[in-house]
């Protein structure tokens, strides 16, 4: 399961458009390959948040890129360069012919992606409890991606 998922992940990403021409492409393909290297480390909580970085940084690193590519801000700002600012910035662009998220979308990636990966990021001694707390944050990476891809 978990393979497939990252290999899902890698096939959204560069079947994007927006990121075909992009130097980051290549980076971010690696970031969500080390998801699954990580696999092979033994301590189960070093393991996890290895997971976490990795797919995080990937996914910050496709967002980064989307939102820079089609110019997506919100009105009066700069181009985000973090997760909550480029859900904002999803929201509230003014890009002609470019969906937007919802609210909704923002608030649910928010609190199941930039939450769990904050708290696990900048508070010591707090790790991913189980294998499931990964694969629901992967989960919600490819939904968050696959809602951007339809924009």
């Amino acid at each position: 399961m978990h393979k497939a998922r990252v290999r899902t992940l890698l096939a959204l990403v560069s079947g994007m458009p927006s990121l075909t021409a992009n130097p980051s492409l290549q980076k971010i393909r690696d970031e969500f390959a080390e998801v699954y290297a990580v696999r092979k480390v033994r301590r189960a909580t070093r393991r996890r948040v290895l997971e976490v970085l990795h797919s995080t940084r990937a996914l910050d690193t496709t967002l980064r890129a989307f939102v820079g590519h089609y110019g997506c801000r919100q009105p009066g700002k700069p181009l985000p360069n973090s997760l909550g600012p480029y859900l904002y910035a999803l929201r509230d662009h003014s890009v002609a012919g470019l969906g937007h998220f919802t609210e909704a979308q923002r608030l649910h990636f928010y609190s199941k992606i930039a939450g769990p990966r904050n708290q696990y990021m900048h508070e010591a001694g707090v790790f991913p409890a189980a294998d499931a707390d990964v694969q629901a944050l992967l989960s919600e990476m490819h939904a968050c991606l696959s809602a951007v891809a339809r924009l």
